[in-house]
C-alpha cells in the first residue's frame, strides 16, 4: 500500500489492493502497450530491453508521486525497524511524538510498526531455520536468539503464524510468502 499512498490520484481504484487482477496499460502517456506473455518473453531474452521497456510504462506515474510529512516519516522508519530498534525508541530518534510515528506508519503501509516487526521477526526466523538441518535445529537456542520469553512461547508464536508446529514445519519446510503477508504450506 505504501506506493499507491505516495502516488497521489493515481488512475487505479483503491480495490485493487485487495485483489488481483490484470490491468490494461494501454492508453498511459508514453507508454508503449505489451501482454504480459511478451513482457516474460523479453524479460528472459533481452533483460536490459525489458527494464527501458518498464522504465517507459511506469516512469510517468512518477508524475503523480508526492511525499507528505507522513511517507517522508514512514521512509525514515523503515530502515530502523529493520536494525530492531525498539518501537519506543523510533519517536526519539525521528524528532516527534510516538503517536505521530505509529499514525504514520500505519496510514502509508497499512500496517501497525507492532505487525511490520512481528512479520520481520518471522522471515528472520524462517530464513534462519530454513539455512539449516532438521537435526541442527534447537528449539530452546532460537527462542533465546529471537527473544522469546521461553519455548512454549515461541512454539505458540509459530503456530499462530504459520499455522504449523515447529517440528511439522522444520520436517516439510515448504512456504510461501505471499506479498500481504499470508503463509501457505506447499
Amino acid at each position: 500500500m505504501g506506493a499507491l499512498y505516495s502516488l497521489n490520484s493515481v488512475p487505479f481504484s483503491q480495490a485493487l489492493l485487495n485483489t488481483v487482477k490484470a490491468m490494461n496499460f494501454e492508453g498511459f502517456k508514453g507508454a508503449a502497450f505489451i501482454s504480459a506473455d511478451e513482457l516474460l518473453v523479453k524479460a528472459k531474452d533481452e533483460p536490459d530491453n525489458c527494464i527501458e521497456l518498464l522504465d517507459e510504462l511506469f516512469l510517468p506515474l512518477l508524475a503523480y508521486y508526492h511525499e507528505d510529512t507522513h511517507s517522508e516519516i514512514t521512509r525514515k522508519i523503515i530502515p530502523l525497524l529493520s536494525n530492531n530498534k525498539p518501537i519506543n525508541e523510533l519517536a526519539d530518534l525521528l524528532f516527534c511524538s510516538q503517536r505521530s510515528v505509529e499514525r504514520s506508519f500505519l496510514k502509508v503501509t497499512g500496517f501497525t510498526l507492532k505487525q511490520c516487526q512481528s512479520m520481520n521477526k518471522l522471515v528472520a526466523i524462517l530464513e534462519y531455520l530454513y539455512q539449516r538441518k532438521e537435526s541442527d535445529i534447537d528449539w530452546v537456542d532460537i527462542a533465546c536468539q529471537f527473544v522469546f520469553s521461553d519455548q512454549p512461547h515461541l512454539i505458540r508464536y509459530l503456530k499462530q503464524q504459520i499455522q504449523l508446529t515447529p517440528k511439522n514445519y522444520s520436517q516439510q519446510r515448504g512456504f510461501t510468502i505471499d506479498v500481504y503477508g499470508g503463509v501457505a504450506s506447499k
